[in-house]
């Protein structure tokens, strides 16, 4: 169902991406790319992932200038690639033929309400080896105003479906859908040692109606101010498809390394579930196996206010 990708040769794109539009974006960009003559060289090489990140979600910290006094310490030129919304199951496997094509390994802040309807998707994430985070059961346009036990179903839930759907190969860490934190819910997932991930360089691929050279534009101006940082895409927009090939050739062409992340420690277990907060019926199991867990309510807070 999916392909194998050998990373040992020149990035070569998979179906469903336009080449001609490709080299079209690509000329875009030509106004604002300041080449070297080292980087011209290395041009056709397939660089991959510079290093990796450990995260210490010890104390849960928050991280993204975005939002926070602090983000992850990258180098100059060093980013680390996100993605949200996901997995969606036509433009995702576009997402991981393109970052297979440049070698490049990211983080994919999933729904669980989709996981869980595409394990298979989700464990060939996971089986390409990116890292797994969550961003809620059904991705609520916000959190924040949510009664606090239902914001915490909602981050339980999305949990319990992601540990499901990618047997256990889930990092601590959660972003915000929307961005649109709480200081009860980060006490919550604080207290759990749960990594909170902003962003330091938003990319806009959600507004309606945007074109992929704005995307491209963007990014570039806003990673060019900062030197630096965690990039913030969404993997369920097709707008994102037309337009990661030039950023991913744009980031290499700079001297730009890509970084992945991954937490620090061992494989994260099931947490109990808070009691407070599993009240409506359920009709799973929970995952959360152990004499101190409560089974996770089950049933979709899409009508949640």
């Amino acid at each position: 169902m999916f392909p194998q990708v050998d990373c040992s040769g020149s990035p070569q794109l998979g179906a469903g991406v336009n080449v001609l539009q490709k080299f079209v974006l690509r000329l875009l960009l030509a106004g604002t790319l300041a080449l070297s003559s080292s980087a011209s060289a290395d041009q056709g090489t397939c660089r991959g992932t510079s290093r990796v990140v450990e995260v210490d979600t010890a104390n849960g910290p928050k991280i993204g200038k975005f939002q926070y006094p602090g983000t992850l310490d990258l180098g100059l030129r060093e980013v680390v690639l996100t993605f949200d919304d996901g997995p969606d199951p036509v433009l995702t496997p576009k997402v991981l033929d393109i970052l297979d094509a440049y070698c490049v390994k990211a983080t994919f802040f999933l729904v669980g309400k989709a996981a869980e309807a595409h394990p298979d998707l989700t464990l060939e994430i996971v089986r390409r080896g990116h890292t797994l985070g969550n961003h809620s059961w059904s991705h609520p346009r916000s959190l924040r105003r949510m009664p606090s036990a239902k914001g915490r179903l909602e981050i339980e839930q999305g949990f319990n479906a992601i540990y499901t759907a990618s047997a256990g190969a889930l990092a601590p860490f959660f972003r915000y859908p929307g961005l649109s934190e709480s200081r009860s819910l980060n006490k919550f997932l604080q207290d759990r040692q749960f990594a909170i991930f902003s962003s330091d360089v938003n990319t806009d691929d959600w507004r309606k109606h945007i074109k992929a050279e704005t995307i491209i534009k963007g990014t570039f101006q806003r990673l060019q101010q900062r030197g630096k940082g965690i990039l913030l895409f969404h993997d369920d927009r097709p707008v994102l498809v037309e337009a990661l090939p030039t950023i991913l050739e744009g980031l290499k062409l700079r001297g730009y390394k890509v970084a992945h992340v991954v937490p620090k420690g061992p494989r994260l277990e099931p947490w109990a579930s808070d009691r407070s907060v599993a009240q409506a019926p359920v009709d799973k199991p929970s995952v959360y196996s152990g004499s101190k867990a409560t089974p996770v309510a089950h049933s979709t807070p899409d009508a949640l206010p």
